[in-house]
């Protein structure tokens, strides 16, 4: 498409196409990807070329934006992003706000992208890493260093990459050789840098690497425990992923981290996370849950609620369940709970008089009743 707007233009001005959202989209998306290209080339690229490309492909943005009004097309994120695209290519950032009502309305979620393009309105961070601008060496470098086991090598090469851009597609090899030549304080630099700000690119790739290899176990040497990696580090990982916009499809290997340092706020998020993706993708998909994983989420996340004694947030779980998504739940859940009622009421306590072991108690069983209620009265079926 690069330096050939007109043609793609032609064809389509000369067929006898529908306008179907694809097609919106692809057109809409020539002019936006080649206008911006055009900015960019001139740092790289022949002067004679940009003057012959200057301005044209901004008035077909115009165009495309204005005859979308005319057909009622069914659009997705991936369309509304082009959209706000070219509003800020046309300079009428103050449009943005109006599309964003729209893709609310029709139900249609923002993602990274979206949320960088309305605080940002620009466009400078999007086309630095456009396939028409010359690729860096460095991407192959250190692939290829981490194929032959060079971790020093791969390192030093993951410095040059965030040294060109702070920000790259290819974080998810960057933090694999930091982790491999275990340059872990560098790993922590760019994890506070997710934690801080939205990426403009896809950062799925190395968070995932990163919760995989903390949340995995290992044998301790002196005792010959098995323990969880970094739990410190492996939560640090999952807030960066949610300022970074992104659903942890499995998290199953989170909620031992979340489970140990008391974070049930997670827990509840991560499942809540999961059962709604679940609801929202195909059943062919291959990241839904299955319910047996499921089953045991839920029960790790409501203990975990009983034990910091989160009684409403264990409510709401189990009424999120049952009720919200109609999955199946047996009482037994609360069985062990039910019969130990001191490990969970007075989890982590120290010095509790007998009034509170009382007010505690009562509690405990409350919000046990509360749930059970859930589980019994309402039917997934009916």
């Amino acid at each position: 498409m690069a330096g050939l707007p007109q043609l793609a233009f032609k064809f389509y001005g000369e067929s006898t196409m529908d306008l179907v959202a694809a097609t919106f989209k692809t057109v809409l998306e020539i002019a936006v990807r080649n206008e911006c290209v055009t900015c960019c080339i001139r740092s790289y690229l022949i002067k004679e070329l940009i003057d012959e490309m200057d301005g044209r492909c901004k008035k077909e943005a115009a165009d495309i934006l204005h005859n979308r009004k005319l057909f009622d097309l069914t659009l997705d994120t991936p369309e509304y992003n082009i959209i706000l695209e070219a509003l800020i290519l046309l300079d009428r950032c103050d449009e943005m706000q109006g599309i964003l009502d729209e893709m609310a309305a029709a139900g249609v979620p923002a993602n990274a992208k979206s949320n960088y393009l309305v605080k940002t309105k620009t466009l400078d961070r999007i086309y630095l890493h456009s396939k028409h601008l010359p690729k860096s060496k460095l991407n192959s470098d250190i692939r290829r260093n981490l194929d032959k086991k060079l971790w020093v090598k791969a390192a030093r090469v993951g410095d040059a990459i965030l040294a060109e851009n702070p920000t790259p597609q290819t974080i998810a090899h960057v933090l694999e050789a930091y982790v491999a030549a275990n340059q872990l304080d560098k790993v922590d630099a760019i994890v506070k840098s997710m934690q801080t700000a939205q990426w403009p690119v896809p950062t799925l790739g190395g968070i995932m690497f990163l919760l995989k290899h903390f949340c995995r176990r290992e044998v301790r040497a002196d005792d010959g425990k098995q323990v969880i990696v970094d739990v410190d580090r492996a939560f640090a990982v999952y807030k960066a992923s949610k300022v970074q916009g992104l659903t942890i499809f499995h998290p199953k290997m989170l909620y031992p981290v979340v489970m140990q340092l008391g974070e049930w706020e997670a827990a509840v998020d991560l499942f809540l996370g999961s059962l709604r993706a679940d609801a929202t993708n195909p059943p062919h998909l291959a990241m839904r849950t299955t319910k047996v994983v499921r089953t045991e989420a839920f029960h790790d996340v409501v203990r975990v609620c009983a034990k910091m004694r989160q009684y409403d947030a264990m409510s709401q779980v189990v009424h999120a369940m049952v009720v919200a998504y109609g999955h199946e739940v047996y009482p037994t859940v609360f069985k062990s709970m039910w019969f130990d009622p001191v490990r969970y009421s007075f989890h982590g306590l120290n010095g509790v008089t007998d009034k509170n072991r009382s007010d505690l108690l009562d509690s405990f069983a409350a919000a046990i009743v509360s749930c059970l209620q859930y589980v019994e009265y309402f039917d997934p079926l009916s």
